[in-house]
C-alpha cells in the first residue's frame, strides 16, 4: 500500500458523491499500486500474432474491456523494463495507462480526425491504428517541448498518415470550421484520477484549482465543437473525477450550442453501466458519461463524454486562405519512381494518391491525401527522401516506414544485431549489397537504413532513435 495523503476537503467532496462503501473503496484502491498495461499497435502486428510473442516471453495477457487490442499484462521475468524489450522499441505495442485506451476506442476511427491535445502520442497512436494509416489524423499540443516525443512515438509505431500541429486548440474554430468528422479532447486538468501512479497527485489539492481550469476546458471543448462537422463525434475527457471539469464543461457545451447532443454511453461495453451508477451526483449528463473509478476496474480514475452535432453552425467572417503547400514537378516524381523501383523493387504507383511535397530545397516529404489546408503545422506525414541535382537519397524515416514493402537492397538481422544497430553501430555488409543503401529488417519489419561503404553498412539511425540497452 502507498501512503498517500488525502485532503480532508478532497474526502469530504467525494463522500457526498459516492455512496459509501465505494468512497472506502475509493480510497483503498487509490493506494494500491497502478497495475501495467500495454496496447498491441495493429499498425505493425495482428493482435493473434502478438499474443503467441507474448505467450513465449511467458507475459500473461487480460483483455481490457473496452479496447480490443489492449492487454493488463504481467510478467514472470520483471528485471528488465517492459520499454527496453524489442518489440517495444519496434512499436509492436504502446505502454498505455488502460483508462486512456478508452477515449480513442468510444470516437472509433473516421476519415479526418483531431486529437486536439495530442502528445506523447498514445492516444493519437491509437487512433491512427483504428483508422489503419487511412484518412488524415491532425495530433496538436498546444507545448512545443512535447512535440518532439509525439512525433517520435507516431515513427515509431508507423503512424503515415498524421499532421503535426503545435498551437492553441481554441485556433482550430477559426483555422478549420467544420473540417473535422471526428475530434478528441483529452484536456488538460488536475489529474485526480492519477493518484495510483503520482504519490504527489493531491499533495497541492485545492477545490478551486478545478473552477480555474475548467474555464481552459470550455473554451477548448467550445473550439473542438466548432471545428466539428455536422454528424460529426466528439469526445471529450479528462483523468480527473471533478464535476467541474467534467460534468459542468458538458453543460456549458449543451447551454451554449442547442446543436450538441449528448450520447449515451452507460452500453458502449461490458460493465460500462459501473461507471454511471456508482455516483449520487445523479443529474442526466453524469448518466450519460463515464466515470472511470479506480476501484471498479482496478485502473486510474478517468472521465469519458461523447457529443455529436446535429446541425451545422453558421460561422461569420470567416475566409478559406489558399493552399500554400510545395509540390514537387512532374520532373522530380519521374526521378523518385525510377529511383525507388531500380533501388528497392518498390513500386509508387499504389502511392499515387498521396501528395508528395517539399519541406524544403531537397526533403520530400509523403503526406496523407486531400490534405490542402493552408493552417500552419509542425511537420506532415513523413520524410521519404531527398533530391539533389536528380540524385535521390532515401531517408531514415522513408525506410523505416516504408522498407517492409522493399524487395530490393535489404538485408535481414538476427536480435543482436538488430540490437547493434538500433545502439548506432556499423554493421558487416555480409550479402555484399551492391548501390548506395540497404534497409535492414527484423522479422519483416524495416528498422531502418544505412550507406554501402564497400564491406561496411554505416549507421545512418539519428540520434533520438539510438537505444541504449
Amino acid at each position: 500500500m502507498k501512503n498517500i495523503f488525502f485532503p480532508q476537503a478532497f474526502c469530504e467532496k467525494y463522500e457526498k458523491i459516492l455512496p459509501k462503501e465505494d468512497f472506502e473503496k475509493f480510497l483503498k484502491y487509490s493506494k494500491k499500486p497502478l497495475r501495467k498495461s500495454i496496447r498491441v499497435n495493429t499498425l505493425k502486428i495482428s493482435v493473434n500474432d502478438f499474443k503467441k510473442i507474448a505467450q513465449d516471453k511467458k507475459w500473461e495477457l487480460t483483455p481490457i474491456p473496452w479496447c480490443d487490442e489492449g492487454f493488463w499484462i504481467d510478467r514472470e521475468d520483471r528485471t528488465k523494463p517492459l520499454g527496453k524489450s524489442i518489440e517495444h522499441i519496434l512499436g509492436l505495442f504502446f505502454i498505455q495507462e488502460s483508462s486512456s485506451m478508452m477515449p480513442p476506442s468510444i470516437l472509433g476511427s473516421g476519415q479526418k480526425i483531431l486529437d486536439m491535445c495530442s502528445a506523447p502520442g498514445s492516444k493519437a497512436t491509437q487512433l491512427a491504428g483504428l483508422m489503419q494509416n487511412q484518412g488524415i489524423l491532425v495530433a496538436n499540443d498546444a507545448s512545443a517541448s512535447r512535440i518532439k516525443k509525439l512525433t517520435f512515438n507516431n515513427l515509431r509505431c508507423g503512424v503515415k498518415n498524421c499532421i503535426v500541429t503545435n498551437k492553441s486548440g481554441e485556433k482550430f474554430a477559426s483555422d478549420t470550421p467544420e473540417y473535422f468528422d471526428k475530434i478528441l479532447i483529452d484536456a488538460p486538468c488536475t489529474g485526480e484520477g492519477t493518484i495510483r501512479k503520482d504519490n504527489d497527485a493531491l499533495k497541492h489539492w485545492h477545490d478551486n484549482e478545478s473552477k480555474k481550469i475548467s474555464a481552459i476546458q470550455k473554451s477548448l471543448i467550445k473550439s473542438g465543437f466548432l471545428a466539428l462537422q455536422e454528424e460529426g463525434e466528439m469526445v471529450y475527457s479528462t483523468c480527473t473525477l471533478a464535476p467541474e471539469e467534467n460534468e459542468e464543461v458538458v453543460k456549458y457545451l449543451l447551454d451554449e450550442f442547442p446543436q450538441a447532443e449528448l450520447m449515451e454511453l452507460k452500453y458502449s461495453f461490458d460493465g460500462a453501466e459501473k461507471c454511471s451508477a456508482l455516483q449520487k451526483y445523479g443529474s442526466e449528463i453524469s448518466q450519460k458519461c463515464l466515470r472511470i473509478w479506480p476501484h471498479v476496474f482496478n485502473s486510474e480514475g478517468f472521465f469519458v463524454a461523447k457529443i455529436r452535432k446535429k446541425k451545422s453552425i453558421k460561422i461569420d467572417n470567416w475566409t478559406k486562405k489558399s493552399d500554400k503547400l510545395k509540390y514537387i514537378s512532374k520532373k522530380d516524381y519521374k526521378i523518385l519512381e525510377k529511383y525507388f523501383i531500380d533501388e528497392f523493387g518498390i513500386d509508387l504507383y499504389p502511392y499515387k494518391n498521396c501528395l508528395f511535397v517539399h519541406r524544403d530545397k531537397k526533403t520530400i516529404f509523403m503526406i496523407p491525401k486531400n490534405f490542402n489546408l493552408s493552417f500552419e503545422f509542425d511537420r506532415a506525414g513523413f520524410s521519404l527522401a531527398e533530391i539533389h541535382r536528380d540524385t535521390v537519397r532515401l531517408d531514415f524515416e522513408g525506410a523505416y516506414l516504408l522498407g517492409d514493402q522493399f524487395t530490393k537492397n535489404t538485408q535481414d538481422l538476427n536480435l543482436e544485431q538488430t540490437k547493434n544497430y538500433l545502439k548506432g553501430q556499423d554493421l558487416e555488409n555480409t550479402l555484399k549489397i551492391k548501390g548506395s543503401q540497404v534497409v535492414f529488417k527484423y522479422k519483416n519489419l524495416a528498422i531502418g537504413n544505412a550507406k554501402i561503404m564497400g564491406s561496411r553498412l554505416k549507421n545512418l539511425i539519428p540520434r533520438k532513435f539510438i537505444v541504449d540497452f
